[in-house]
Order: structure tokens, then sequence, then C-alpha cells
């Protein structure tokens, strides 16, 4: 046998030079000469129908693959923007922010304020570093502030008693159903502290659930262990372990569905693997380079078998074998079946897309700046840039305020006041 049989792209390389670099187009690009999936005059109205749904989602596929390329350019455009436009005001505005939080703690030590007063310097304080994080300041640096004001927050809040007997009832209910404390219980001296921790830690995570219910993915209690909401790096943390959880969970569901189609893998898929398989095994050339593309072409095939992508195995059939000398002629099932892997695969694009932008590094971004031209990038740049210039010019008063008890307690009654009105203060 010539070496020429053997290798199957050679008349490829002379009639097209560019087709080397189709091992690396997407595996839903639908191929010219990929004929299985066209409508024939002998196709009944089922198979017409699913043919049909069939090129509807590849084209969606291929609409998806292009925002989600178009979404990385965009978020390369706004943070190369953003960084050339507001670099000096991001820093001056964290070096006025770190001086602020200075002073709020050192008023935080002293012990003549009142607990509701104490309450708001937590909140500004807080406020301060949620700040420093937004404008990505290094952690390093401000780590000691951090930590003394933990370390002063856990002492001052030992021995809070926020709570009365009625309103710690109310409260139970709210968190835990309205089930009744026994007689004996409510005789009983309340450990306050205790309820408020509990308290908060089950209404955070009732609201974390519902929202990771509403992205689709369902958690348990072991998801929360480690989680402090009043870890000033808790969104971080946060993020992660939603990634880390729907990581886990996606390997957990492959598996379960790579057993699945073990069981119910369609014989005619099976027959055409295993000839494209034979056709472009690496043992069956000689030559370097081209035992190097059939290595390649060799993994990928491996890969869409696992996933049984019985579209993409068409797909690949088409790039090993050409002439399709071994067509398969699709039934009802198998369209049906290629139909519903597109479908799993434009969901699979959407929640990439979705979780890409909620990235803890890109999720600033596509809040503050996101938009389709450089135009309105640049607009809605220049608007924080005069937002965060207000903010650190609001900053320097708000340290003015805190020169001694007397202005500081008058500055906490505003904030207050603000708070109640905006019906924010809890």
């Amino acid at each position: 046998m010539s070496k020429k049989q053997y290798n199957l792209f050679e008349e490829e390389k002379k009639e097209d030079k560019k087709e080397k670099d189709s091992l690396n187009q997407t595996k839903t690009d639908s191929p010219k000469n990929l004929t299985a999936l066209k409508l024939t005059k002998f196709d009944n109205k089922v198979e017409s129908k699913q043919k049909k749904l069939i090129k509807s989602r590849l084209e969606k596929i291929k609409k998806l693959n292009s925002l989600l390329e178009k979404d990385k350019e965009i978020l390369h455009k706004m943070k190369s923007m953003y960084q050339d436009a507001l670099k000096d005001d991001i820093e001056n505005n964290s070096k006025v922010v770190v001086e602020y939080a200075q002073k709020l703690i050192s008023r935080y030590k002293q012990k003549s304020f009142t607990q509701a007063q104490r309450d708001t310097l937590e909140y500004l304080i807080e406020e301060c570093f949620e700040n420093l994080q937004t404008n990505d300041y290094p952690y390093e640096e401000a780590s000691e502030l951090v930590n003394e004001y933990n370390s002063l927050k856990e002492h001052y809040n030992k021995d809070r008693n926020h709570f009365g007997d009625d309103v710690f009832k109310d409260l139970f209910k709210a968190a835990f159903g309205d089930e009744e404390l026994d007689d004996d219980e409510s005789d009983e001296e309340i450990d306050q502290e205790e309820f408020e921790d509990e308290f908060e830690d089950e209404f955070q995570k009732q609201i974390i659930r519902q929202m990771l219910n509403d992205m689709g993915l369902e958690v348990d209690d072991d998801f929360f262990e480690g989680l402090n909401t009043n870890d000033p790096d808790f969104e971080l943390k946060f993020q992660q372990r939603v990634f880390e959880y729907a990581k886990k969970e996606q390997e957990e569901q492959d598996r379960k569905e790579k057993s699945k189609k073990v069981i119910t893998t369609d014989k005619e898929f099976t027959k055409l693997y295993k000839n494209l398989a034979k056709k472009i095994h690496p043992d069956l050339t000689t030559d370097e380079v081209e035992r190097e593309r059939r290595e390649e072409l060799m993994k990928e095939l491996s890969e869409i078998w696992d996933k049984r992508d019985y579209y993409g195995l068409l797909v690949i059939q088409s790039k090993i074998d050409p002439n399709l000398t071994k067509e398969v002629n699709l039934n009802e099932n198998q369209l049906k079946q290629i139909a519903e892997d597109l479908f799993k695969k434009i969901k699979s694009i959407e929640s990439e897309r979705f979780m890409f932008k909620r990235l803890p590094e890109n999720e600033f971004f596509f809040r503050n700046f996101f938009a389709r031209s450089d135009k309105k990038i640049k607009q809605f740049i220049e608007e924080y840039k005069k937002k965060v210039n207000h903010d650190t010019e609001a900053t320097i008063n708000h340290i003015g305020f805190l020169k001694n008890q007397k202005t500081t307690k008058s500055f906490l009654k505003v904030v207050q006041e603000r708070f109640e009105s905006e019906s924010m203060f809890w």
C-alpha cells in the first residue's frame, strides 16, 4: 500500500491551505457537504420538522457564540478605557476612603456612643471597605485596618441586646415558621446574641438560596460551610463557592449523562464512530506531521463520543471522510436526539455567557459600562469619573465632621435620619 493511501489530507492540502486550521473550528459549525440534515422530498412531516428545528438551533448557537466573543472583546475594551481614564481618580479616592475609615474606627473605639450610633459607625466603616474592594485597592494595605475593625466589632457586640421578648417571637416566626415556643422556653432567659446570630445567618441563607435557585442552582447546607456574611471578603468567597459548586454539579450531571448514554447509545452512530476511529487511527501513517493531525482528530472524536454528541460526530465525519463513504440515513429518533443535544448546547452557552459577566473580576465593568459602541462606553466612564470625584469630595467633607465626639454625633444623627427617610436603616 502506498504512502498516499495513508494520508487522508494530501488532496485537501493542495486544494485549500486554510483547512489546516479546521481543527480549531467550533464543533457546531455546519460543513457544506453535511447532507444528512438537508431536507429531501423523501422526508416525512416529523423528519422535516426536526431538520428545520435543528437548522434553527444551529443558527442560535452560532449567534450565541458570536455574542460571547463580542462580550469578551467589549470587556477588554472597557477595562482598557477605564484604566486610561480613571487610574489617578480611583487612586486618589482610595487614599481618601482609607483616611475616612481610619477616622471612623478611631471614633468607634470610644465608649461614649449609643448602640444606634455604633450601628451607624459600623455601616459607614463597612461601606468604606466595600468601596476599597470596588476600587481594587491592594488588600495587604487595608488588611490591618480590616482586622482592627473586626476585632473591635467582636468586642463591642458581645453584650448587644436589641430584641425584647415580643420582637424575638415575631422574628422567630419569620425565620422558622409559625411553630410556637414552649411555655417553659418562653419563660427562660433568652440568649439574645445567639438568637441574633442564628436569625441573621438563616435569613441570609434564605436570600442566597432563592437567588441561586433563580439561577438554576440548588444548594445544600454544605454550600455555606466556612462562609461568613460579616467577612469583608464574603462577596469574593461567595462567588468563588458558586463557581466551584456549579462546576461540581456539572461534573456529576455529566457523569450521570455519560452512564445513561452508554446504555442508550444509537447502534448506527456506534458503527459510524468505530468506522471513523479506524479511518483516522494515528498508527496507520508513518508521516510525523500527518500523525500529529490524526492524533488531534482522534482526541476530538473521542471527546465527541464520550458526550454522545451525534451532531458533532456528523461534523467530524465531514472532516475525516469528506466524500461520506459511510453516510448515515437519520431516522426520526436520531433527528430528535440531535435536536435535543443542540438545545442543551444552547443552554450551556447561555449559562457560560451569564456566568462570564458575573465573574468577580468582570461584574463591575458589565454593571457600570457595558455598551455596544465605544462612544457609549466612554460616556458611561465619564459619568462614573464624575461620580468618583464627587464621592471623593463628599468623603473629605465627612472626615471634617469627625474632628471630635460632638461633631461626630451630630454627623451620625444626620446619617441616621437619611437612612430612616430612605427606609435603608435596619
